[in-house]
C-alpha cells in the first residue's frame, strides 16, 4: 500500500525542518540549547499528558530519572520501559511523551520513560550504564520481568537492544517483549552509510556526526555499539519497525538476520514508504497509528501467551 497523502506532506515538512536545524544538531556547542528549547516546546504541548515525575535512588545510592505514564502500577499489569530516541544527544522523555501515552494505553498499563545521560557531556558508556541501572530498579520495584516490555526509537531502539546482552551478562531476567522502533543497530554507522535509500530527513554526514559524539573512541565489538552481537536464543520476542525511505532499513534487517543465524527469528515489519522513526508521528499520520496499535498487539500477545504457557507449566508441576 502506497504511504498516505498525510505521511507524504508531513515528511516534506520534516525535510524542511531538520535541514534548517543541522548546524545545531551537529554543534557540540549549539545542541544542548536546542535540546533545551525544544523540551520546553515538549512540555508545553503535551501538558495535557499526566506524567508523574521520578527521581528515585537505587540502594546503591545511584539515580534513576524519568516519568511515569499512565495508569498507576498494578502487580499484574504490562509495563512500558520507554527509550526515546535522538541520537544518544537530542529529544527526551518530554518530546516522546504523547506516543508514550499512546502505547502505555494501547496496553492497558502505564510506562516509565528513562531520562539518561547524553552527549556531549556525557559518552558511551553512559546512557547503556543508566537503562540497565533503571531496568533494575524496575525490578527492585516488584514488577516481574515477564510484565516489562521495552521499547525505544532509534538510538532508544539501540539502547533497548544493547540491553538485553547487558541484561545476559548481568544474570539478569529478560523482560517479556521488546519493540524496536526503526532503530540503529551498528553504532559506527558502517550500516547506513552503505545503505542506498535516500532519506529524506537526514543527511548521512549529519547522522553520523550526532552518533560520533556518543561513541567516539568506543570498542566497535562492544555489543552495546554493534547490537547483532546481542542476537542469541535466549532473547525474548522481539518486533522491529523499519521505513522504507530511512537510511537505517538496512539496521533492521542485518538484526533480523543475525536472530534468525542465532536460532530465534524477531518480527520485522518495514513500512513502505516511511521516514525514520514516523511513529513518533503518529498524531498526525494513520500510519503511525497502525504501527502503535501493532506493537501493542505485539506487547499484548506475547505477554498472554507466556502467562498461557507458565501457568500450563505450573499444572503440570514443573514450576512452583
Amino acid at each position: 500500500m502506497p504511504p498516505s497523502i498525510s505521511s507524504r506532506m508531513t515528511a516534506l515538512a520534516l525535510l524542511g525542518a531538520t535541514r534548517v536545524a543541522a548546524p545545531a544538531l551537529v554543534s557540540p556547542v549549539l545542541v544542548r540549547p536546542f535540546r533545551s528549547t525544544w523540551t520546553k516546546v515538549a512540555d508545553a504541548l503535551t501538558h495535557r499528558v499526566a506524567a508523574r515525575p521520578v527521581d528515585a535512588a537505587t540502594p546503591m545510592g545511584e539515580r534513576v530519572i524519568g516519568e511515569w505514564i499512565g495508569a498507576p502500577v498494578l502487580p499484574d499489569a504490562p509495563v512500558v520501559f520507554y527509550l526515546h530516541g535522538g541520537g544518544y544527544s537530542l529529544c527526551s522523555p518530554s518530546t516522546h511523551r504523547h506516543l508514550v501515552a499512546s502505547l502505555a494505553e494501547a496496553v492497558g498499563g502505564s510506562a516509565f520513560a528513562l531520562r539518561y545521560r547524553m552527549a556531549p557531556r556525557f559518552r558511551f558508556p553512559a546512557a547503556n550504564e543508566d537503562a540497565l541501572r533503571a531496568y533494575r530498579w524496575l525490578l527492585d520495584q516488584g514488577i516481574s520481568a515477564a510484565n516489562i516490555a521495552v521499547v525505544g526509537d532509534s538510538a532508544g531502539g539501540h539502547l533497548a537492544l544493547g540491553l538485553l546482552g547487558d541484561l545476559r551478562e548481568a544474570g539478569l531476567p529478560m523482560p517479556g517483549s521488546v519493540v524496536a522502533l526503526s532503530p540503529i543497530v551498528d553504532g559506527t554507522m558502517a550500516i547506513a552509510r552503505a545503505c542506498r535509500v535516500v532519506d529524506p530527513m537526514f543527511p548521512r554526514s549529519t547522522a553520523y556526526d550526532v552518533m560520533s559524539r556518543y561513541f567516539d573512541g568506543s570498542d566497535s565489538t562492544d555489543h552495546r555499539v554493534d547490537v547483532c552481537r546481542v542476537a542469541g536464543p535466549d532473547l525474548p520476542p522481539i518486533l522491529i519497525h523499519a521505513g522504507g525511505r530511512e537510511m537505517f532499513v538496512d539496521d533492521a534487517l542485518a538484526f533480523t538476520r543475525a536472530m534468525e543465524d542465532a536460532g530465534q527469528p524477531c518480527e520485522l515489519h518495514v513500512w513502505p514508504g516511511q521516514v525514520h522513526a514516523f511513529q513518533v508521528l503518529h498524531p498526525f499520520i494513520p500510519e503511525g497509528r497502525a504501527a502503535v496499535r501493532e506493537a501493542a498487539d505485539f506487547i499484548r500477545f506475547k505477554r498472554t501467551s507466556r502467562s498461557d504457557r507458565r501457568t500450563q507449566l505450573s499444572q503440570e508441576g514443573n514450576i512452583p
